[in-house]
């Protein structure tokens, strides 16, 4: 494990707060997924449903969240600045290459599907769920084998 990068918004996390962090992942995608079956048309999402750009928007939430448990279990710190990059430098430190991109999978959905004008993707769907659900169960494994 490599040390956290040298980042303004690194802060210190303990216990309380990787908990509090792995419990709004799960939330996140628990609305998800719920999201993900209230529009579901024969068994997808399409990209033209109501809840489409609200489900990705959520798993990217998810994401976010597990990250930071899971760098405040691995390293007792973890980015808190305006800029989701710097977490995904920070995740990639504390784990390894494959687990980084599933956020950096996520971040880079999340200014097109928050504050953008471009509809979300079959793509997007499909890369943030996949991306999300293996963040949240990274970080529910790690911190149950606590």
């Amino acid at each position: 494990m490599t040390p956290p990068p040298n980042l303004p918004n690194i802060k210190p996390g303990g216990d309380d707060v990787m908990r509090g962090r792995l419990t709004k992942a799960r939330d996140f995608l628990t609305s998800a997924e719920a999201l993900f079956e209230l529009g579901k048309e024969g068994g997808v999402l399409a990209p033209t449903s109501e809840h489409a750009a609200a489900y990705v928007d959520l798993c990217v939430d998810a994401g976010i969240a597990a990250s930071d448990a899971i760098c405040i279990k691995k390293t007792g710190r973890y980015s808190s600045g305006a800029s989701h990059d710097d977490a995904v430098a920070v995740l990639q430190a504390a784990t390894d290459r494959s687990t980084a991109k599933h956020l950096g999978t996520l971040v880079n959905m999340k200014s097109g599907t928050a504050y953008g004008h471009r509809p979300v993707t079959a793509a997007d769907i499909h890369n943030a769920g996949i991306s999300a659900t293996a963040l949240v169960e990274y970080a529910e494994n790690l911190i149950a084998g606590s």
